[in-house]
């Protein structure tokens, strides 16, 4: 089992935690690294026992901790894998490394009390501008510490076999004839029916770890999630798609206010025609600006997320370079971008054809891209345990 443990949240640093489980199998073998709490429990085992076991054994124990590293309430959940593991390896004193992702605070006052020993560990920063530098000042403080693998066995030298004594010499003669030999059966190959035989389980293996290459197999860059940017021809039918969503939103504000406004008279007629229509004007005026501020929210809190309806619709979203979802206030720079980019004859749109990660102004802005769902990178675990609430 691994001699380091890598801790972490899906939704919190998934996508650094296979970057940093890639550096580190290169540096210290992949047998040597444990990429999530699952991978220590096997299947039939007390994973209570498993986990505690295992954490005792190991030589370094790396909590990733982001920005919702304590979301939700798994920290004080007694059947939880990753609470399980953080408080064995506190109570067996093992090494803990804090590992704050992109700068991430770490949170002393809102940590439980069975995690309140954390606040008085020396913690590290892993940041995605700069992984390769901080993957590999981890990797060196781990060097001091982790024991290494026992050196093989060494195998005695090849013995010389003794020369052999000379035959004595004899009359040479004709051989006899002979019939020939039948030929020996031929040995039964290893197959089951007419297939080979099934090759061993690779659960586990580098092999069987998500490629961190690239999104662009031109840049070099072998440490990004693997992503399939979205075609220019799916962007614009997203674009379209997403008029008639936020137009649809604004048509139903807009009558929700008008209706709300006639019912509390706020239209009326006194007389006066001016003063009738300059009611409703103003009316008008408020609907459109309400209108306005909740389209902009929902686009904030979708682009955030990753996913418009339309979005969704046609099988793309919305992330970091990174993969990871771009959040609120990435949501809402985009919105503002999507504005400035629509002012000048739409020519802020023209990046989404022409430049290489088919960036628009809203995304340079914003710092994001549009994938296809179905490339999104993911470290995820085949298991379906309840108590693993599906994290990994």
């Amino acid at each position: 089992m691994g001699k380091i443990i890598i801790c972490f949240q899906k939704d919190d640093t998934n996508s650094i935690a296979g970057r940093l489980d890639d550096f580190l199998s290169n540096r210290f073998g992949d047998a040597n690294i444990a990429l999530g709490i699952e991978k220590l429990v096997k299947i039939g085992e007390d994973y209570s026992d498993s986990i505690e076991d295992r954490v005792k054994a190991s030589d370094a124990f790396i909590l990733l901790i982001g920005d919702r590293w304590l979301t939700g309430d798994w920290a004080a959940n007694p059947n939880d894998y990753n609470a399980i593991a953080v408080n064995a390896a506190i109570n067996n004193r093992k090494r803990i490394i804090p590992v704050l992702v992109n700068n991430a605070v770490f949170p002393a006052s809102s940590l439980p009390e069975s995690f309140a020993s954390l606040a008085r560990r020396m913690p590290t920063t892993l940041r995605e501008e700069q992984f390769r530098a901080d993957a590999a000042a981890l990797a060196d403080s781990i060097q001091e510490f982790v024991a290494p693998a026992p050196p093989p066995t060494p195998q005695p030298p090849p013995v010389a076999p003794a020369p052999a004594a000379p035959a004595p010499a004899v009359a040479v003669t004709a051989p006899a004839p002979t019939a020939p030999a039948p030929a020996a059966p031929q040995a039964a190959s290893r197959t089951y029916g007419t297939y080979p035989p099934p090759s061993p389980s690779s659960y586990g293996s580098s092999s069987s770890r998500p490629s961190s290459s690239g999104f662009f197999s031109s840049s070099g860059r072998n440490d990004e999630p693997r992503m399939e940017l979205a075609t220019g021809t799916r962007r614009f039918v997203g674009f379209l798609l997403l008029s008639v969503e936020t137009a649809i939103i604004t048509y139903i504000i807009q009558f929700g206010v008008g209706f709300l406004g006639g019912s509390m008279g706020l239209i009326r007629y006194s007389g006066s025609s001016s003063s009738y229509y300059q009611s409703l004007s103003n009316l008008s005026m408020i609907s459109l600006l309400v209108a306005s501020a909740v389209v902009w929210l929902y686009l904030a809190i979708m682009w955030g997320s990753g996913q418009p309806l339309s979005y969704k619709m046609l099988g793309i979203k919305v992330v970091k370079p990174n993969g990871d979802k771009p959040g609120f206030g990435s949501g809402f720079v985009r919105v503002i971008g999507y504005v400035l980019a629509s002012l000048p004859l739409m020519l802020g749109f023209i990046g989404v054809i022409t430049d290489e990660k088919k960036q628009g102004w809203h995304d340079k802005m914003a710092n994001t891209i549009v994938i296809k769902t179905q490339s999104s990178p993911t470290y995820v675990s085949t298991s379906n345990s309840s108590n693993y609430n599906n994290r990994y």
